[in-house]
């Protein structure tokens, strides 16, 4: 199996929880050769060593970044034919993941299955969860946060063109183009086994999660996964272990799947 990262963001190039350590620890996991042999990385329009848009056109959008996942679906099929492929998409990343599957364009029959990581499903929910989580602090610890939103918008860390296009000024005030967007009420559409996996202290709205596996129903296999005391990078410190365990078992099953369909 071949593991195709997405990372998170829009336009993040170093946060620890969407881009450098999802890289960091999904490269450092000892993965059965049996499970996945070969680990994909990709840094996405606007991120890491891809290019830096001075300026956002006016068709820029997240089905930009869909068409970009083609391309590379297209390039890891050149390089690795026969093998399958399984998607990872962690947060933003799963946005363009979830599209990219219920997208009318053909998807690649390497493709088998999707890993939906701590990604928001309804970008109203997802506003209000933080204006919701942003009112139950202390003004003090209020302020911080704000004043760290300002920095990554001014530093490296965060593309203020693409996000600010895409999401607004800041995750409690969504005014770009993801504004109304949601997907739940397409997930009975899905073709492909999808792992849904979050944990319970994460900053999205992990809740709707339960509601995947009734709306997909029993035509498409998928699991769902809520981990304890997981925060938005659910990859990190003490749900770690569980992560990876998890994402091993799903794509052995998948691969499993897999091979009786094609028989």
């Amino acid at each position: 199996m071949v593991l195709l990262v997405v990372h998170g963001g829009p336009g993040i190039s170093d946060h620890k929880e969407s881009f450098e350590g999802l890289k960091s620890a999904v490269h450092q996991c000892h993965w059965d050769e049996n499970c996945v042999s070969v680990v994909v990385f990709y840094d996405q329009l606007g991120c890491g060593k891809s290019d830096k848009p001075t300026f956002i056109e006016d068709d820029y959008s997240l089905e930009s970044y869909v068409e970009e996942l083609h391309q590379v679906v297209n390039s890891v099929i050149e390089r690795h034919a026969g093998s399958p492929i399984c998607i990872l998409g962690h947060s933003w990343g799963g946005q363009i993941l979830l599209e990219f599957l219920l997208s009318s364009k053909p998807i690649e029959p390497s493709v088998i299955c999707g890993i939906v990581s701590n990604t928001a499903l309804n970008m109203h929910s997802y506003e209000q969860k933080q204006k919701d989580l942003r009112a139950s602090l202390e003004e003090a610890t209020r302020q911080y946060y704000e004043q760290e939103e300002e920095k990554m918008s001014a530093d490296k860390s965060v593309n203020s063109l693409i996000y600010k296009n895409l999401i607004g000024i800041a995750d409690t005030q969504i005014t770009g183009k993801m504004k109304g967007w949601e997907v739940l009420t397409r997930l009975s559409k899905l073709q492909h086994p999808c792992l849904f996996i979050s944990g319970d202290d994460d900053v999205i709205p992990f809740e709707e999660y339960h509601e995947v596996e009734e709306i997909i129903g029993t035509s498409t296999f998928c699991k769902i996964a809520i981990l304890e005391g997981g925060t938005h990078g659910t990859f990190f410190g003490k749900t770690s272990k569980t992560y990876f365990s998890l994402l091993r078992e799903f794509i052995q099953c998948s691969l499993i799947r897999s091979s009786k369909n094609s028989n």
